[in-house]
């Protein structure tokens, strides 16, 4: 079984500290309240539904 490594990124709407599955524990995170229209990320949600794109660079 593999370990899924996080990174803590704030929320940029409320500031809330949210954990973010990494795929490279080297990679640097930008959080955005909108989508991009290129580049790999994810999505997460803080406990206010604010919904979060994650950006790998």
């Amino acid at each position: 079984m593999q370990v899924q490594q996080t990174q803590e990124i704030a929320c940029p709407t409320c500031e809330e500290t949210l954990a973010v599955p990494v795929p490279d524990e080297d990679v640097e995170l930008k959080a955005r309240p909108y989508v991009a229209a290129f580049g790999d990320y994810t999505t997460v949600e803080c406990s206010s539904e604010h919904t979060v794109w994650v950006y790998f660079c």
